[in-house]
């Protein structure tokens, strides 16, 4: 018996020889005999030889540090790069990818620091990103690459998402880019977060003289401590900033002169200007020398009957006008000493030591007294009023809503982006 065929056979096996860049996959036709891919991921990465991305300690994602690598780094746009990197499976080369990039929420639930609530959008002097799309075409390995410049203010966070349709990237938005609600076919990033690097210069008088007389209330004797760091790491995390003694290393000393009293503030302003090495400071690298020392000039003012001496424990130096150095900060071992033999403190010398330190760093990133009673920040001060002096046993180590919001935004003119 003759075969027959029915009437739309010949119609596909024609197709078939007009149309030979199409072939028969899973999912369908592909053009150009590709495989469609299977799946499309894209991920943050570091730019070039830029600080490395690593881990956010504060929250999920990771971080960056968009400043220079050395002080006489003088790459500082480069610095603020971050690279968007997507990789679709399995890899095929020549294929437009386009990603968006999104101002994501700030974690922060007060409404002092995150002042729009849930919506993102609320980068601290940054336009929206997303209004952009941009495009690359993977290489032989799949992948496909585009820089983007971040700002210096830590806390500006950010998100990228990747797919191969433009409409399709184009038409995500915000909503479901922050509830991680995005087609199956669009790739979204990790968050990536803003942070800042201060570094710091640790130094300390060392002893005194052999000869030298002491007053009769004066009982520290030999080395001068450094100062205590050891609450600052944590204090700053909620401003996203993190700490870093290596780089002026080289400079730190526990011998430098010492000196009892200073006659003035501007006598410490010398004896700082007589030894500062390294820790000089601009916009793109933060740097601070922290200095022990004896005590203040105005502990030769307690006159009263108290065994107990009342002064300055800190100062801060913020004017970049003097020696042409930007800033520094003094702590007084000797009358830290005295308060925490107080009964009336009833707070120990460490406590005392490392409470000190986050309050007068606070002042180099533009944080200011606060007077309030109890205290309800490191910033607190007795200043101007004596009989709250015993407070300070109940001073915090952390910064209020406003500060960290402030120090986010970098409202030092020192620091001004």
């Amino acid at each position: 018996m003759k075969k027959t065929y029915p009437p739309i056979l010949p119609i596909i096996f024609g197709l078939l020889i007009l149309l030979p860049g199409l072939v028969f996959s899973q999912s369908g036709f592909s053009p150009n005999g590709d495989p469609p891919p299977s799946s499309i991921d894209v991920v943050w990465q570091t730019h070039d030889d830029n600080i490395p991305l690593d881990g956010d300690p504060y929250g999920a994602g990771k971080r960056i540090f968009p400043e220079k690598k050395t002080l006489s780094d003088s790459e500082t746009s480069k610095r603020r790069k971050v690279e968007a990197k997507a990789t679709i499976t399995p890899a095929i080369g020549g294929k437009t990818i386009y990603f968006k990039i999104f101002d994501v929420d700030d974690p922060s639930s007060s409404f002092v620091i995150d002042t729009n609530g849930d919506n993102g959008v609320d980068n601290f002097q940054e336009n929206d990103p997303s209004t952009v799309i941009r495009n690359a075409v993977t290489d032989a390995n799949g992948e496909a690459v585009i820089e983007f410049s971040v700002t210096r203010y830590p806390g500006n966070n950010y998100r990228v998402i990747a797919g191969r349709n433009y409409d399709d990237v184009n038409n995500v938005d915000q909503t479901q880019v922050e509830n991680d609600s995005v087609p199956s076919n669009i790739a979204i990033s990790q968050i990536l977060t803003v942070w800042r690097m201060l570094h710091l210069e640790i130094d300390s008088m060392g002893s005194e003289p052999s000869s030298h007389v002491f007053d009769d209330d004066d009982l520290l004797r030999g080395d001068v401590p450094d100062p205590d760091i050891g609450a600052l790491q944590n204090s700053l995390r909620p401003c996203y900033i993190d700490i870093d003694t290596q780089a002026f290393s080289q400079f730190s000393s526990t011998s430098e002169p010492w000196n009892h009293n200073f006659s003035e503030r501007e006598g410490s302003m010398d004896y700082y200007a007589g030894f500062l090495r390294g820790s000089d400071s601009n916009r793109d690298y933060w740097g601070l020398q922290i200095i022990g020392a004896y005590e203040y000039w105005d502990v030769m003012q307690d006159n009263d009957e108290d065994e107990y001496e009342r002064g300055t424990i800190g100062i801060t130096k913020i004017s970049s006008s003097y020696a042409g150095k930007e800033m520094y900060c003094m702590i007084f071992n000797e009358t830290l000493r005295d308060m925490a033999a107080d009964p009336s403190h009833v707070a120990s010398l460490s406590y005392l030591s490392q409470e000190v330190v986050v309050h007068e760093i606070g002042h180099t990133l533009g944080a200011e007294h606060d007077f309030s009673v109890p205290p309800r920040t490191v910033m607190w001060s007795y200043e101007g009023y004596p009989d709250n002096e015993p407070y300070i046993a109940q001073t915090v180590f952390d910064f209020s809503d406003d500060e960290i919001r402030d120090i986010r935004q970098l409202i030092r003119n020192e620091y001004e982006n």
